[in-house]
């Protein structure tokens, strides 16, 4: 996490990676440093950002081991000082800001400014750590407080922030462990940073965390949904469905559930088939989700596929509405949809393994220069489809919401479309691709941001391996 630039960032990064606010002690016992160690190490940090700035945060810092004294305070410092390290850094560089005292203060008013400051800084990573003495005081609150620390609008919720689930690796965290660069990946892909699924996270339990944030947003009980599709490459088991194991979590008795497994196109394929069932009377309301831990498919030694993917959910609630308004001009909902597939291509993107096959799970397979040219003709050509079936053109198209797999794949098709690039969503700097995830963790970027409102037309596209490619246009 060094950036290397920028030699006075090496103690900031040292020392925010590993300091609890607790106290000047315990930060101190973190570090495995003396008190006076410690000082000095502050001293740096004063001579980069400034003795203001950081004597105010150092004097919010001084707080009993309990924790009992932890301000919210502490909030605008730490929000100063990211905004000092972004204004003297070209590199997204994480500033982690460690939490030891949950319980201690009220999360009914914190949480929701540590999810505006991950909105406003994406170089601030929160974690929260209760330890072990205080998790029986804690209980079922630890979820539910993460949740709310990260969850986004629209019945969409991203990756959590506890450390020891869903945490950051920024690319130069990588490259201490990989052949590889800042540099080199960002020139070539854009990504900056990823998440990682922590030990005991699995795609059903980001899965599972997802649906209850989206119902929780849309005002909707478990008991309301009577489909949920889950759009996964990654499973927890080959059989039965993941979507089976969201519904026992959140305490459906009986539901449709299955799983969707179209890659990175996954999630659209899953919006079009929920749609088609609403419509069709199949179903009422429908949890549509996008979930991956995809790190544990990647082959780590291999520099041109590791670097690209990590791990997230998203989901969305699909409701029957009555409606008498048929112009897409006015209409809301899914208003068109187009799916393709072509398994001549099998072999340009694929996983070495199988239960049918090698009897393993095998590794991520990719040759990249292929993709990009298939992805970049693919994506123009199907949004070009579905635009014609609504009978709209690229001017009408308010915000593109792409999948999140390369910059320049994004740069590309925008072109394509004659798209003007601010009306692009990226988020794949933050996510990197996280497959069937990367739209609805896209979308859920731009709602909190508040760039996406209802009444906005929004198209969707993604593309992923066998090829498997689509979009679908909304209005919000």
């Amino acid at each position: 996490m060094v950036n290397r630039r920028l030699p006075p960032l090496r103690s900031l990064e040292a020392f925010m990676h590993t300091v609890r606010l607790g106290s000047a002690r315990a930060a101190a016992n973190q570090l495995g440093l003396s008190p006076s160690a410690l000082s000095r190490r502050i001293a740096t940090l004063e001579e980069f950002i400034g003795k203001k700035l950081f004597t105010r945060a150092r004097q919010a810092m001084q707080l009993t081991d309990e924790g009992a004294a932890f301000h919210e305070a502490v909030l605008p410092h730490f929000e100063a000082l990211a905004r000092a390290v972004e204004g003297q850094s070209e590199s997204t560089s994480l500033l982690r800001l460690h939490l030891g005292v949950l319980p201690l203060f009220g999360t009914q008013r914190l949480f929701p400014r540590l999810a505006e400051l991950r909105r406003l800084h994406p170089i601030l990573h929160i974690d929260i750590d209760t330890g072990p003495h205080l998790e029986d005081r804690v209980g079922d609150t630890l979820d539910a407080a993460i949740i709310l620390s990260n969850r986004p609008s629209a019945g969409l919720h991203a990756v959590r922030l506890d450390e020891n689930k869903v945490h950051a690796i920024t690319n130069a965290e990588l490259a201490e462990t990989v052949d590889t660069s800042d540099e080199w990946i960002v020139e070539r892909t854009g990504i900056r940073a990823r998440h990682i699924a922590g030990e005991g996270e699995t795609t059903a339990t980001l899965a599972t965390d997802a649906a209850r944030a989206a119902l929780e947003v849309a005002g909707l009980a478990a008991q309301d949904i009577d489909l949920i599709i889950l759009a996964t490459a990654t499973p927890d088991q080959t059989f039965p469905a993941a979507a089976t194991k969201v519904q026992a979590a959140l305490g459906i008795d009986d539901c449709v559930a299955f799983d969707v497994a179209a890659v990175c196109s996954g999630f659209l394929y899953a919006v079009t088939v929920a749609d088609s069932m609403i419509r069709s009377g199949a179903a009422n309301r429908a949890l549509v989700i996008g979930s991956e831990t995809f790190s544990r498919i990647l082959d780590w030694e291999d520099r041109t596929t590791c670097v690209l993917f990590g791990d997230g959910a998203g989901a969305i609630v699909l409701g029957a509405e009555e409606s008498g308004a048929t112009d897409p001009a006015t209409a809301r909902g899914i208003l068109a949809s187009k799916l393709h597939a072509d398994g001549r291509h099998n072999q340009l993107l694929y996983v070495d393994g199988g239960p049918s096959t090698t009897q393993t799970v095998g590794k991520l397979r990719m040759k990249g220069q292929e993709v990009f040219r298939h992805a970049v003709v693919n994506l123009a050509a199907v949004l070009t489809e579905v635009m014609g079936i609504a009978g709209l053109s690229a001017t009408d198209i308010d915000w593109l919401v792409p999948h999140q797999a390369n910059a320049r794949i994004l740069d590309a098709t925008a072109r394509k479309l004659k798209l003007p690039a601010e009306r692009v969503i990226m988020t794949v700097d933050r996510h990197a691709n996280t497959s069937a995830a990367s739209v609805p963790l896209a979308l859920d970027t731009a709602v909190k941001d508040g760039r996406i409102k209802q009444g906005d037309l929004v198209m969707f596209e993604a593309m992923g391996g066998g090829f498997t490619w689509g979009a679908s246009l909304a209005r919000m």
